[in-house]
């Protein structure tokens, strides 16, 4: 409720702040990007962090909450203003298919890596002198061993580059099946807080169905908090082991978002029948904002 006479800017508590307005588009998606990716990460670093040094087995059912709740933060935001994406993954995938213009995906991708690389470095932070008593009371190559996996992800025990490879593919192919199911207007019409809830549920299920591989379906984890790693001093054969760390982690995202896409894409959006109640490109997009 407003006071009589308020303008268009008295919303904003001291009147010095309307200069610090941002009014080009991009400038703010990429601030929700940044930040709902940096939301995004700590919370997934933080949980898996707080398991292993609390000597707890690996709950990925918290893991998933933890991310799920972070991303209804990040979509809820973001989507309204034609984002919300956080994932290089999704930002490549909908360009692919024409739902995000092509000169978003890098500045979106920038945004999106270095809000990952700033929620591991708080995950760090926050977790710091725990991870200090850790290596106090191991050698340093155990405690670098028992603690990379905070920040980024290695294969498991009985898992190889190809299957790491197709696990990230598969999932990362069912996540934007997904979204790309949540923005086509032709199919249903939801708000943007249906949106984050239905996303919430896909990513958590991801999380749980596929989380023994060692994979995250997200380069801004796996490759963010790789570069982090390796700055905070872990070892380089570490974390840059073989092949894995841009084939699984980044490669296999890359790819199989493209796949989901345009199998929802070919197999379903393209047969809907054409109607002037309907849409191609919406408001709520996870990728730009236009109306027709």
């Amino acid at each position: 409720m407003g006071r009589e006479g308020e303008g268009a800017d008295d919303d904003v508590p001291y009147q010095f702040l309307t200069n610090l307005r941002v009014r080009n588009p991009l400038i703010k998606q990429c601030f929700s990007e940044f930040i709902g990716t940096f939301l995004l990460i700590f919370f997934v670093d933080s949980a898996v962090s707080y398991y292993g040094l609390s000597g707890q087995h690996g709950d990925h059912f918290a893991v998933a909450f933890a991310a799920g709740t972070a991303l209804y933060m990040g979509v809820i935001v973001g989507v309204p203003i034609g984002c919300g994406q956080m994932n290089p993954a999704v930002a490549l995938a909908l360009a692919s298919i024409g739902k995000c213009p092509w000169n978003k995906v890098l500045p979106f991708c920038c945004a999106q890596l270095l809000g990952g690389f700033v929620g591991t470095f708080m995950a760090y932070a926050n977790n710091y002198k725990a991870i200090a008593i850790l290596a106090a009371s191991n050698s340093t190559s155990s405690a670098f061993d028992k603690t990379a996996g905070f920040w980024t992800t290695f294969p498991g025990e009985t898992t190889s580059v190809g299957a790491g490879f197709f696990d990230q593919l598969i999932g990362t192919a069912i996540l934007l099946y997904a979204i790309m199911a949540l923005i086509d207007h032709k199919n249903v019409k939801p708000s943007p807080t249906v949106i984050a809830l239905a996303l919430i549920f896909v990513l958590a299920a991801l999380i749980i169905a596929m989380g023994r591989n060692g994979g995250d379906l997200n380069p801004a984890r796996n490759f963010s908090g790789r570069i982090f790693a390796w700055m905070a001093g872990y070892p380089k054969e570490l974390i840059f082991n073989g092949h894995y760390w841009w084939v699984v982690g980044i490669l296999g995202p890359m790819l199989g978002g493209v796949l989901g896409s345009w199998v929802y894409y070919l197999l379903i959006e393209l047969h809907h029948e054409t109607s002037a109640d309907f849409t191609r490109v919406s408001t709520y997009e996870l990728g730009d904002v236009k109306s027709s």
